[in-house]
């Protein structure tokens, strides 16, 4: 498996034309459409194929309870799919500069390390099934992730 850091971005914005069909060709949102098939499906990782966000906002929530800090769902929200970098700021400012949030943030990854080897990681329903039929229908797969390689592998 080939593994990038190279940053991309969808200009455009797709959807099939007929939600039932894979075969339909793909509109964007201008109106144009494509004329050839789709040959390759890309998933992100976290909150589509895993339930991991769940796992995530519980392990932050324990931690906020263990400090006797305000780590609430609302907040988590607000750190969702931003740059790691932001979120840290972001601690910041909801928990002021003294609060360290990278020894915060190992406490909340040990939490979801317990958890994943205690219960497995939750997967969304209809993933497998779905993967099956585009594996056995000859359709490409791509895994997109802002996870770090050595646990998105795991």
């Amino acid at each position: 498996m080939r593994w990038s850091k190279q940053p991309f971005s969808l200009r455009n914005s797709v959807w099939f034309r007929d939600p039932g069909a894979l075969e339909s060709p793909i509109e964007f949102r201008n109106g144009g459409i494509i004329n050839s098939m789709i040959r390759a499906v890309l998933f992100d990782m976290d909150g589509l194929m895993f339930d991991t966000e769940r796992i995530s906002t519980k392990a932050w929530t324990h931690v906020g309870q263990i400090h006797k800090l305000p780590i609430t769902e609302e907040f988590l929200s607000h750190l969702r799919g931003r740059p790691l970098k932001q979120c840290v700021a972001l601690f910041e400012q909801q928990l002021g500069t003294d609060v360290d949030f990278w020894e915060l943030r190992k406490e909340r990854n040990l939490y979801v390390e317990n958890f994943l080897h205690t219960f497995g990681l939750p997967v969304k329903p209809g993933l497998k099934e779905l993967l099956a039929y585009l594996k056995s229908h000859g359709y490409g797969i791509c895994l997109a992730t802002s996870t770090d390689q050595e646990h998105a592998l795991r």
